[in-house]
This record gives structure tokens, C-alpha cells and sequence, in this order.
């Protein structure tokens, strides 16, 4: 049993062969129901201090949430750790669209306004990606609505170009900024209108959008 043979919990590299393997080992304990009594008796050891960023991030992408919820019940202080990208385990939830895992590391206590290197939140990238389900959880979680990314942009800025109706809604009901510009001047409006969304278009201007904004 690989843990009990002392795995490192906190490695760094979530692709690196050594993990794939601690998660295959995590996987047949879940399937028995002996994966909290493994990791509890590993992480009694002196040298152990978390999970680590590699078994969050990798678990989070797999997508299952079951076996992500196994090692949080363990420990759950490894969430706010981040990759090379600076994402979390709750931004990469986002940016691939698993609500699921979205809600399980929300519920864990995850930071909901974390920022990975390009300064996306969980609600940036959902809004970008047009995932609307996860964009309900993280604003029923608090998010900051109006969160940039280094180039000024916000959520609504990206749903408005992606084309996503139903998002930019959502987020005009949360009080977004309807005329908050990025780095190049640019409104929610401008870039819808630039991408020819024309409903959106419509709906920021029900929004009270300022049309002659240049």
C-alpha cells in the first residue's frame, strides 16, 4: 500500500508518476471504503504535513468528487495551495467547467476570489468558459463581481464577448458594473457589439450601458 509505505503528500508536479499512482492506489481505497483510515494513519507520521497541491489539483482534474472529498475529509489545508500557473484547485474546477468539484471545494472553504498568474478568479474563468452553473455557485458564495484580470477585464467584459446571454445576466442581476472598462477602454458593450451579439447587446443597454462611450 502506497501510502502506508510513506508517499509524499505534498509533491509538486501533479503529472509526475509517482502521483499517478498514489491516485490509483486512492481510487481502489475509495472503492473499498478504507481511504480515510490509509491517509489517517499516514498523515500521523511526523513528516507529513498535507495533502499537497498534487493530489488537489490532479483529483480536482480528474473530476471525480467523490475521491476529492475523501482526501479533503483528511485535510483540507492544501486548498489555497497553487500550481505554476498560480491557479488553485478551485480555479482549475472553474476554468474546466466542473461544477461539481466547484461546489465540493466551495463547501471545503475555498477561496472564492483567488486569482491564478493572469489575475482569473473561479467567476473569470467560468464566465470566459460559459460555464453558468459555476458562475451561480461562486456569486452564491460571495464572489467579487467586479474582479479584473491584469488586463482590466471583468467577468462581464468576458461573457459579453464569449457570447454568454445567460451569464452576462446573471451577472448584471449581481450589480457588475455595466460600464466598467479594461485596459483598452473598452465596455461590456463594446465588446459585445464588436462580436455581434446583438441580445446582449440589448441587455446591456436595458442595463443602462452608455452607448456613446468611445
Amino acid at each position: 500500500w502506497l501510502l502506508a509505505s510513506g508517499a509524499p503528500l505534498d509533491l509538486c508536479d501533479y503529472s509526475h508518476p509517482f502521483v499517478m499512482e498514489f491516485l490509483r492506489d486512492i481510487e481502489a481505497a475509495c472503492n473499498q471504503g478504507e481511504a480515510e483510515e490509509s491517509m489517517a494513519e499516514r498523515t500521523g507520521e511526523e513528516n507529513v504535513e498535507s495533502p499537497g497541491e498534487v493530489s488537489l489539483h490532479w483529483l480536482t482534474a480528474e473530476g471525480d468528487h467523490d475521491k476529492l472529498e475523501a482526501v479533503l475529509k483528511i485535510d483540507n489545508s492544501a486548498l489555497e495551495v497553487a500550481d505554476r500557473h498560480g491557479q488553485t484547485p478551485l480555479n482549475l474546477a472553474a476554468r474546466l467547467g466542473l461544477h461539481h468539484i466547484v461546489k465540493v471545494l466551495l463547501e471545503a472553504g475555498a477561496d472564492v476570489d483567488h486569482a491564478d498568474c493572469d489575475g482569473w478568479t473561479a467567476l473569470r474563468a467560468a464566465a470566459w468558459g460559459g460555464h453558468t452553473e459555476i458562475v451561480k455557485l461562486v456569486l452564491a458564495a460571495g464572489a467579487s463581481v467586479d474582479s479584473c484580470d491584469r488586463d482590466e477585464r471583468t467577468a462581464l467584459r468576458a461573457a459579453s464577448w464569449g457570447g454568454h446571454s445567460d451569464i452576462v445576466t446573471l451577472l448584471l442581476e449581481a450589480n457588475a458594473d455595466v460600464n466598467k472598462t479594461d485596459c483598452e477602454g473598452r465596455t461590456a458593450l463594446i465588446a459585445a457589439a464588436y462580436m455581434g451579439h446583438a441580445e446582449i447587446v440589448e441587455k446591456l443597454l436595458d442595463y443602462h450601458a452608455d452607448i456613446n462611450h468611445e
